[in-house]
């Protein structure tokens, strides 16, 4: 039942974030080739998401001491990039990169629980005017993360997905509004987004399995470098391009098992630009949206690649 229920949280978060996409644009621009390109992803989506289900609900599940330490791990360390982000300035990209170059420095048995708090702590203090609802979207993230320890592992974006689910939730009990129509970026600066994005997922991949540094140091070095260089080389976009790579580098968090090789990295990266834009207006200011983007992308591809491997031994 446990592992049952840590399955269902995660999908849950990922199609209300697909979801509302897919309606916004059909509401902006009918159904148009927009409609139908998301329509063909959302299969690809849901093929593997149930996948998944096939291969890990029912494993057996239990709790352990670790998960009492990953849990007050990852309170830390959204704390401490909440106090980067908000108190001492840093920006989101670099408070949540720099917890998870630490953690992954000095605690590596822990940096993975510490790099999914960071997500939650680059929410905006705008959405989270006290310390309580920090402290609990934190907790509720903290029990995602215990629950579904078992599934998705191995799929870039999770822990932003994660963090996700509990900001939402705990920007519910304070009232804040998450979902803000505002401009969808052009394609103008899209196409940059669009380099930057392939470059970061890449690097953050070859950094995590071809080098062997692992997942959060891939993913925290390239986006504490976007973070800091980015914004003084591109005064108007610097910004933009520092946040989508830091969406990007979380692609290139995935296992080989889940992204085989460089090239479906790539195409998960390009989904990432194309989901980075068209969701633009939704969930604002929460923190692991980056993530849960990154999350979708990589199910998507994973879910197409498994279509056409049964294609193939159905031959």
């Amino acid at each position: 039942m446990v592992s049952v229920i840590g399955f269902v949280i995660l999908p849950l978060t990922v199609l209300a974030l697909f979801g509302y996409t897919f309606e916004g644009n059909i509401v902006t621009h009918g159904y148009s080739w927009l409609f139908f390109l998301q329509a063909i992803l959302l299969i690809g989506l849901i093929y593997g998401i149930n996948s998944e289900r096939k291969r890990e609900v029912g494993k057996k599940y239990s709790f352990d001491n670790i998960d009492f330490y990953n849990f007050i791990t990852l309170l830390i360390g959204a704390y401490l990039s909440f106090v980067f982000n908000n108190y001492l300035k840093m920006g989101p990209v670099v408070a949540s990169a720099l917890v998870g170059v630490l953690s992954a420095l000095m605690v590596p048995k822990f940096a993975v629980p510490a790099y999914c708090g960071s997500f939650v702590g680059m929410a905006s203090c705008i959405l989270f005017t006290t310390h309580v609802y920090l402290a609990f979207a934190a907790i509720v993230a903290g029990m995602v993360f215990v629950l579904s320890k078992n599934v998705f592992n191995g799929f870039g974006g999770k822990l932003g997905t994660i963090a996700l689910t509990g900001c939402i939730i705990a920007s519910f009990f304070a009232d804040k509004k998450v979902i803000d129509i505002s401009p969808i970026p052009a394609w103008d600066t899209g196409k940059y987004l669009l380099l930057y994005s392939v470059i970061a997922a890449v690097i953050s991949y070859v950094l995590n399995i071809r080098l062997k540094y692992g997942a959060v140091t891939g993913s925290g070095v390239v986006g504490l470098l976007a973070g800091l260089i980015m914004p003084q080389i591109f005064s108007e976009i610097g910004g933009s391009a520092a946040v989508m790579m830091i969406c990007a580098s979380f692609v290139g968090m995935s296992s080989q098992a889940r992204l085989p090789n460089e090239l479906y990295v790539a195409l998960a990266a390009v989904l990432s630009t194309f989901l980075f834009i068209y969701s633009s207006p939704y969930f604002c200011g929460t923190g692991g949206k980056l993530g849960t983007i990154a999350f979708i992308s990589c199910i998507i591809i994973k879910g197409f690649l498994d279509i056409l491997e049964k294609y193939k031994n159905n031959q």
